[in-house]
């Protein structure tokens, strides 16, 4: 069971336990050795997904309720970002094929998809990308649009930044609060 950070809100007295920050006075070894559990179960053989996660759940909500944490979904209002479209721009963005490069993650000043899916470039916002709030996907481009994307962009920080390199391809971000589903501990 994977809970992204993004999707998380936590009401806890120390917040530092569930999710390590690089500003920690610990290394993050030190961290994983005092925050992290380790979890393992025993299930009788036959049991198909759905039961072997519903197991799961129940076991791990008694476990963590003696530790004295609950988690829940919750629908909740958060700061999120909007990906817009601000004119015609499938043509700016289509690809001219060749070999697909995927260096949205790279620590260069040149973000790059070449030949992927747009919903690639979404996804690696929402699930690789810690310093911005979840982005919501209203540009009307299809997930399945192969784009060529090249992005200035030092710092993943700086939604400023980000919004001006995605100008290019008419495309913008709006900071908006929106009802989420969140896990809340």
């Amino acid at each position: 069971l994977s809970i992204d950070p993004k999707r998380l809100i936590l009401e806890v007295k120390e917040p530092t336990r569930f999710i390590y920050h690089p500003d920690s006075a610990l290394y993050n070894i030190d961290w994983v050795r005092k925050n992290h559990f380790c979890y393992t179960f025993i299930l009788p053989l036959g049991l198909n997904p759905k039961q072997t996660t519903a197991f799961v759940k129940e076991d791990l909500t008694r476990w963590l309720k003696l530790m004295g944490f609950t988690v829940k979904k919750e629908k909740r209002f958060v700061e999120c970002l909007v990906l817009v479209s601000t004119g015609a721009n499938q043509e700016l963005l289509a690809t001219k094929g060749g070999k697909y490069e995927f260096g949205l993650n790279r620590s260069l000043p040149v973000k790059t998809l070449i030949n992927g899916y747009f919903s690639a470039f979404v996804k690696n916002f929402n699930t690789n990308i810690s310093d911005i709030p979840w982005m919501l996907d209203e540009s009307g481009i299809p997930p399945s649009f192969k784009v060529d994307m090249r992005l200035e962009i030092d710092s993943y920080k700086d939604v400023e930044n980000i919004k001006k390199a995605l100008n290019q391809y008419k495309l913008d971000l709006i900071k908006v609060k929106r009802e989420l589903e969140m896990f809340v501990i």
